[in-house]
Formats: C-alpha cells, structure tokens, sequence
C-alpha cells in the first residue's frame, strides 16, 4: 500500500485480506481508478475499528469486473 495508507493501518492495527486474481484484466483509466479505490480503502480504513480486518477483492463477470472492500461489522 501507499505510505498515504499504510501508516494509518499500523497505527490502528487493521488486518488486510485480498482475494484478487493476477489474471484479471481492467480498461479503465489508472488515474481515476487508482482515486477511487484510494478513496473507497481510505473511508475503509477510517471507519474501522482498531484491530480491524478489511477484506478487498475482485472478480471478473464475464465483461465487468466487480470489486468490493468490506468490513465486518464490529459485535
């Protein structure tokens, strides 16, 4: 992850889970791709609780590609 990211993980203890596949393939804009999932991990990252875990993955359907960040909610 960017510094930008990494230090507030570390400092709040989150564990990181991916599921995405090396074989997946994504047209679209890096710039504004690489903004929106920086700034979808990044609320991810602030509303989680310390020593939470965020899981991010990513899946091919056919043309689309579906990416989720998830947080289990806190019980």
């Amino acid at each position: 992850f960017p510094v930008t990211i990494a230090y507030p993980i570390q400092q709040k203890q989150l564990k990181i889970i991916t599921n995405i596949s090396n074989q997946l393939k994504i047209v679209a804009d890096a710039n504004v791709t690489k903004l929106i999932l920086r700034n979808i991990i990044n609320n991810a990252i602030k509303y989680s609780p310390n020593g939470g875990t965020i899981h991010i993955s990513a899946m091919q359907f056919q043309n689309d590609v579906a990416i989720t960040i998830t947080e289990p909610p806190v019980s």
